[in-house]
């Protein structure tokens, strides 16, 4: 592909760097050239171990990264192809696609991330307010139900996000308003042109407009025309890690030459800040919770304290489709700053297909990767 990290280096492996002439002359000489060795951050082992535990005969995406240093560690792609043999005939085409990076989900309840960082930022005093779900809200023109219509009763913000309520996020939408929700959401690099010195990521989006009161609610909690790129989340869970800081993302580890000489090192690189550090420590207290007694318990690791959150998207308008099941968390360690996005397609509840994915994930790089 284009957009990939060999592309980007084909001058580098090929060692296409000499002049014309010294390479005439070499030709000539009968000298054999040598390309650049290029390493990328990716680990065989990690990517292996998930790319085993992916639940077979489905679909999805899994992206771990290291989001104090921004470099990637896995990039699982589902249906895939065996890199020995590419042009196979059993291959299926969607194989070629990198969902991690050119896969564009409705991302479902992982979005409510930006609606309460952006609840938070535009209004602080929202820690203190108290939602009341019946399980249902009427809203002008239409409704929108909380999940098997659970009736939370009155919660917080921060009970909101661990139960995942439909209801107070779709509340949250309709207090903020679009414009100031989509400001968050850009913040956060919705509609943003990712174009990095290694690869690009599709562009995420967040709606230009919306036509009615719906279409606002339901952006607040990630559906409509909402979408995200399973490596975006990933990112976007790291900024929470990271006091609301985003990196920018690598896969170059190192580049030497023929003589073994490094000609190039990892770059760590901020890309920008998120959101405020103080609305970060609030969402990361809040994901905490939500992998102690929320959605995501399945995510929790012994020993390490995990933050997560889950989403089921739905993806038809008659649910007549499952959801795709997604997960993105990391792990609050020092020694082990891994953050992780994982989609599966039409996979059904985040909380029971798409989490424990992410916990073996995080396992496998917690103990392989150091």
């Amino acid at each position: 592909s284009g957009t990939g990290v060999e592309s980007a280096y084909s001058a580098q492996l090929l060692d296409l760097s000499d002049s014309l002439l010294e390479r005439l002359s070499a030709l000539f000489n009968g000298e054999k050239r040598r390309g650049n060795t290029v390493q990328l951050t990716i680990d065989a082992r990690l990517t292996e171990a998930i790319s085993t535990a992916f639940p077979s005969g489905y679909r999805g995406a899994v992206c771990v990264m290291n989001h104090q240093t921004n470099e990637i560690l896995a990039m699982v792609s589902k249906p895939d192809y065996d890199p020995y043999d590419v042009g196979g005939e059993n291959v299926e085409d969607t194989a070629y696609l990198n969902r991690c990076l050119q896969g564009l989900y409705t991302p479902g309840s992982v979005f409510k991330m930006v609606t309460m960082a952006a609840a938070l930022e535009n209004d602080p005093s929202v820690l203190s307010q108290t939602f009341l779900c019946n399980g249902a809200w009427e809203y002008e023109g239409g409704r929108i139900v909380c999940a098997g219509k659970t009736a939370h009763g009155e919660i917080n913000l921060t009970t909101a996000l661990e139960k995942s309520c439909n209801v107070t996020f779709g509340k949250l939408a309709y207090q903020l308003g679009v414009e100031r929700l989509r400001a968050t959401a850009e913040n956060f690099g919705f509609n943003e042109n990712f174009k990095f010195g290694d690869f690009m990521i599709y562009n995420s989006v967040f709606p230009e407009s919306v036509k009615n009161v719906g279409g606002l609610v339901w952006a607040g909690v990630g559906q409509g025309e909402v979408l995200a790129t399973p490596q975006h989340m990933a990112m976007i869970a790291g900024a929470v890690a990271n006091g609301g800081v985003m990196m920018k993302p690598v896969l170059v580890k190192r580049i030497e030459n023929s003589m073994g000489v490094a000609t190039h090192t990892l770059e760590t690189s901020v890309y920008r800040q998120a959101m405020q550090p103080s609305t970060a420590e609030l969402l990361e207290r809040a994901m905490y919770e939500t992998v102690q007694s929320g959605t995501a318990s399945r995510a929790a690791i012994s020993g390490y304290t995990v933050c997560g959150k889950t989403g089921s998207a739905e993806t038809s308008d008659d649910k007549s489709v499952k959801t795709n099941a997604w997960y993105t968390g990391f792990v609050y360690d020092d020694d082990h700053p891994y953050a992780i996005a994982v989609v599966i397609e039409q996979g059904g509840a985040g909380s029971t297909v798409a989490t424990p994915i992410g916990r073996q994930a995080l396992e496998k790089a917690i103990q392989v990767v150091g």
